[in-house]
């Protein structure tokens, strides 16, 4: 669904991505890797935030994408549904169906019950939820989440987790994160990225025997980190 081929990124005069050649198809994916391998940046090359070689990156024309970047912020004033009311508008979605939509979201992501909530009185869990809300609206085929779960407790994350467990299965879900235990409870497949360069794309299973292999830990953490 995703194809990159010898793509380049480079920011503030440094090499970010490095000739990465990677594709991606439905599935959930695990983007491992450390602070500043490159995750934040290639999920924005994905979405279009960052303006790319449009040959490094080829989506199908149909394809929709939804992107939750890492910190997501909206305006305090507005409510739960008046925020989704302005990412629909956003993204240019019919409106004949943003009544659907925008409850569906928040059904999903359990914040029906406060879609008069303003945002400014959210939680930090309720406020990523709505952030996945916003990058679920129009049902997208492609989901680029980056830490989704970062500095949520315990409940959020397991909240978090059923959630994504309980996607279509023909999606392609781009899940960025340092947290390990996330990847190992929700997917299956697993894309190492460490200072913009790829170290490892298979499942989870191929990379544990790897590790079993070359009598490491079986553990990501350790690929994570280059050593």
């Amino acid at each position: 669904m995703i194809e990159i081929s010898n793509l380049k990124v480079r920011l503030s005069k440094k090499d970010i991505i490095k000739n990465l050649t990677v594709n991606f198809d439905n599935g959930i994916y695990g983007l491992l890797g450390p602070n500043g391998a490159g995750k934040t940046t290639l999920l924005r090359s994905i979405s279009g935030y960052y303006q790319v070689d449009k040959d490094c990156i080829k989506i199908p024309d149909d394809v929709k994408i939804g992107y939750l970047p890492q910190h997501f912020n909206s305006f305090k004033n507005l409510t739960c549904n008046e925020t989704l009311e302005y990412y629909y508008y956003i993204k240019k979605l019919p409106k004949s169906d943003m009544k659907e939509h925008i409850v569906t979201a928040l059904e999903l992501v359990n914040l029906i019950d406060n879609e008069n909530k303003k945002v400014g009185a959210l939680s930090g869990g309720m406020l990523r939820r709505l952030g996945l809300a916003q990058a679920m609206l129009g049902d997208p085929q492609i989901l680029l989440l980056d830490e989704p779960t970062a500095g949520l407790d315990p409940e959020e994350r397991r909240r978090f987790k059923n959630i994504l467990n309980s996607f279509d299965s023909s999606k392609l879900i781009l899940l960025s994160t340092h947290i390990v235990s996330d990847i190992e409870d929700i997917c299956e497949k697993i894309f190492i990225l460490h200072n913009g360069e790829k170290r490892f794309l298979g499942r989870q299973q191929e990379l544990v025997e790897i590790t079993e292999e070359l009598n490491i830990e079986s553990s990501f953490i350790h690929l994570t980190g280059g050593n």
